[in-house]
């Protein structure tokens, strides 16, 4: 038997970390076919970027001429649990450091593998030469390259600190909600689950801030600096914003979920210059292509590539500018301009035109042989752009701070609760067609699934379809026994297990006043969570009765919202105005978007 000691020794250039049977694979793949011959795997896909398969990566890629990885969408083999994917080679034993080499991969379900090789995409080495731990990338990487070589850029980890958040090592014994008076020291944390793009919601959760005694409280500088961004370190690799970072004013403790990013002080560029940039799309999207997993380590931040500032232009015309853009975004948050007219403003401030050099030859039509296009020619003033963006950080904080500061949660509106018009009775009820041959319909002594229960409720944000007119659509997550269950993984009581549970659209409801709209979309997902609104409202999850997954919903009791003591104007205000500030920062979130483009070249264009 291998033992661990022994496999460190044998297998030097890729043990790391941990003992692995994969890596063994790769290596003896490589040892054995490196005279003109090649081997191909189906393995756990965690080779393409764990940490602890970097050194097996890096003998693979300089020991291989052609590497090809087909990373698979659902699963493969019944009883396995990792996702696979299929690793194919061809190692060289006399490769060159130079020698021409190529990358090729793809994503796709394992019903469209006979037509892989359709979808294969080069990858360039450079860039997995230069992304922390060397990962093999699956997703469309062409633009990459582009990015990371945009002139005069520094990796952020020259210019700023980054640490991952304080790590208790019990937490029950050191996080609490109610701090004691007994002369410890409690401060406030922050997870990565209270904070989001350009705020947080503090959880009303402190920590025992006792450094000799917790496991890991890193280096005080974070918890004492005036300033600082906060990311998230954990976040599910198929959401659609991989990066989450806000800027922390109050000393708040990063718990171990977030990421800390400290500027260091001799940097003349704004903390808020660096918010923008980490939150804006082209980061997010670099996170996106690079790195699949769902921890986001500090080493992924330390990578980002920021455009170097050389502050040249007079401070005033500085100042003159952002007073225009300052207008110009008032103008575009009101609906007076459109954001083209907003970009075209920025693009005049910041592209620097080149001087009108064009001999007369040259305007008769003879065209040079080395003149390039005007757009080719044109570079960013980075002074002012640095200045647009931090001006645009700060706005887009602020308006994401006054949003949080609204009270939206329709329990604290409604407390205590009467109980008041049944679900049914509101507005006009549509079926839906994909409800239609699912379990939702179903009784429970129809249906052969076995007593399905509802497992999820969710609503859509009121749509206006026609003056003072709204309607709102249902979806029911269902749990039940499938009918052909060696076609599901299911738990040990015959129940679909929750990955491959899904929301089904169940029911719309139309001809729905706004009041209505709002407490149908509010309320049905808050009575599902809340055990007491559950109770209360007599919502049946499990399926001790004969009504179907739909009639159950529509049985459940609205709260009465004519007692006195219940306030549907505030909240109806209050949802009107979060609606309104989440617009005006996805207008921030395009000019942001768009002049940190224009530092890296726009290379996703």
């Amino acid at each position: 038997m291998l033992h661990k000691s022994d496999y460190e020794k044998a297998y030097t250039d890729t043990y790391q970390f941990r003992y692995d049977l994969y890596a063994v694979f790769v290596d003896q793949g490589l040892d054995a076919t490196r005279n003109n011959g090649r081997f191909s795997y189906i393995i756990p896909h965690t080779l393409l970027n764990n940490q602890s398969f970097e050194d097996t990566r890096r003998k693979l890629l300089d020991e291989s001429d052609y590497i090809r990885i087909i990373d698979f969408t659902d699963d493969v083999f019944e009883d396995a649990t990792n996702e696979p994917m299929i690793l194919y080679a061809e190692p060289n034993r006399n490769r060159e450091e130079n020698d021409e080499q190529t990358l090729e991969s793809t994503t796709i379900h394992p019903d469209d593998l006979p037509e892989a090789n359709d979808s294969l995409r080069e990858f360039p080495s450079e860039v997995v030469e230069y992304l922390p731990w060397n990962p093999l990338l699956i997703r469309p990487a062409e633009w990459v390259e582009g990015y990371l070589e945009t002139d005069r850029t520094t990796e952020l980890g020259n210019i700023a600190d980054t640490q991952q958040g304080l790590r208790t090592g019990n937490n029950s014994e050191f996080l609490t909600e109610s701090p004691q008076d007994d002369g410890n020291v409690y401060r406030k944390i922050l997870r990565g689950d209270d904070i989001h793009r350009y705020g947080y919601v503090w959880g009303d959760e402190y920590v025992r801030y006792d450094r000799d005694a917790l496991d890991a409280p890193r280096d005080e500088k974070y918890w004492k600096a005036d300033e600082k961004i906060i990311a998230n370190a954990i976040r599910n690799s198929q959401m659609d914003d991989r990066i989450v970072s806000t800027i922390d004013l109050n000393k708040y403790i990063g718990f171990n979920s977030t990421i800390t990013i400290l500027p260091r002080s001799e940097n003349e560029e704004s903390i808020y210059y660096l918010l923008a940039i980490v939150s804006s799309g082209l980061t997010d999207h670099y996170f996106w292509t690079c790195f699949i997993d769902n921890n986001l380590a500090s080493e992924y931040y330390d990578s980002i590539p920021i455009p170097i500032v050389d502050f040249d232009t007079q401070e005033d015309e500085r100042e003159q500018v952002v007073g225009e853009l300052q207008e110009k975004v008032e103008e575009f948050l009101n609906g007076d301009i459109d954001s083209s007219t907003i970009t075209d403003f920025t693009d005049t401030h910041i592209l620097h035109e080149p001087e009108d050099e064009t001999s007369d030859d040259e305007e008769e039509g003879e065209e040079s042989e080395d003149s390039e296009s005007e757009e080719s020619e044109r570079y960013v003033i980075r002074d002012i752009a640095h200045d647009m963006l931090v001006y645009l950080a700060k706005e887009h904080t602020r308006i994401i701070g006054l949003r949080d500061e609204l009270n939206t949660s329709l329990v604290d509106f409604i407390q205590p609760y009467v109980e008041g018009e049944r679900v049914g009775d509101l507005g006009q009820i549509q079926p839906t067609s994909e409800s239609r041959g699912t379990v939702l319909p179903e009784t429970v002594d129809e249906t052969e699934k076995g007593s399905p229960k509802i497992n999820g409720i969710r609503c859509s944000t009121p749509e206006k379809i026609a003056p003072d007119i709204y309607s709102v659509t249902v979806e029911i997550c269902p749990k039940y026994k499938p009918e052909y269950p060696e076609k599901h993984e299911t738990d040990q009581h015959g129940y679909i297990v929750e990955d491959e549970q899904e929301y089904i659209p169940a029911l719309r409801f139309t001809n729905l006043d706004e009041e209505d709209a709002l407490l149908l979309s509010e309320f049905l997902p808050q009575a599902y969570e809340n055990s007491d609104l559950r109770n209360q409202s007599g919502l049946k999850r499990d399926a001790n009765t004969r009504d179907s997954m739909i009639d159950r919903v529509k049985d459940i009791k609205l709260p009465d919202t004519n007692q006195s003591h219940v306030d549907m104007e505030t909240f109806m205000e209050n949802k009107r105005t979060e609606k309104e500030y989440n617009s005006e920062s996805a207008k921030i979130d395009d000019v942001t978007d768009h002049i940190v483009a224009r530092l890296y070249g726009n290379p996703l264009d």
